[in-house]
């Protein structure tokens, strides 16, 4: 399902043809071969300094599933929206998914597309120093393999397309606490290291 809102800065009303076609991306971030999948193509009229929203389904079928490395490929398609007004192209919008299933299961954990993932991760808060919240492509979060609940901090898009971003998933984790402080009794920093 896509949703898609037309803004219409005119002074006068408009009827714009909305078409969106699927791709496959490619590790180029680009699209690449003809489109998997189209939206049926959409006319709506949008009033003077106004908006309208248009929404569609489309089916790709035998999708190629995003899912975390090293034992999944994290496969994503784009798909391309462009808005038409008297038969030209006059806007066009790229919207970056995958495509997978997701589960967690009391007896087994954390299932993506069927295969059991360890949750690894941390609970990313203001602790870059002097950075504080910020955080980077070039300095990302402490784990940068692994799987984060941003607290309360957005994100930054280039990060999640390497991470597997956790929004709401249970803090399962905690209970290995390794090292607790003997005053507080609270869990203390690990110390990271890279495999």
């Amino acid at each position: 399902m896509l949703d898609v809102t037309i803004e219409n800065r005119w002074a006068r009303a408009v009827s714009v043809r909305v078409t969106t076609e699927i791709f496959e991306l490619g590790e180029d971030d680009r699209p690449r071969g003809d489109a998997v999948a189209a939206f049926p193509p959409r006319q709506v009229r949008v009033p003077a300094q106004g908006q309208a929203t248009v929404s569609g389904m489309a089916t790709v079928r035998n999708p190629k599933l995003w899912g975390p490395p090293p034992t999944q490929t994290p496969h994503r398609y784009v798909a391309v929206t462009t808005l038409w007004l008297d038969g030209r192209p006059v806007d066009r919008y790229e919207t970056r998914f995958g495509i997978r299933s997701l589960r967690f299961d009391p007896e087994r954990g954390l299932l993506i597309n069927g295969e059991r993932i360890e949750i690894k991760g941390v609970n990313q808060h203001h602790d870059l120093g002097p950075l504080g919240a910020a955080s980077t492509e070039g300095r990302p979060s402490a784990s940068s393999n692994c799987c984060v609940r941003w607290a309360p901090t957005p994100f930054v898009p280039p990060i999640t397309r390497r991470l597997l971003s956790c929004w709401s998933l249970p803090t399962a984790w905690a209970s290995s606490c390794s090292t607790r402080s003997s005053t507080s009794g609270r869990c203390e920093k690990p110390r990271l290291t890279s495999t």
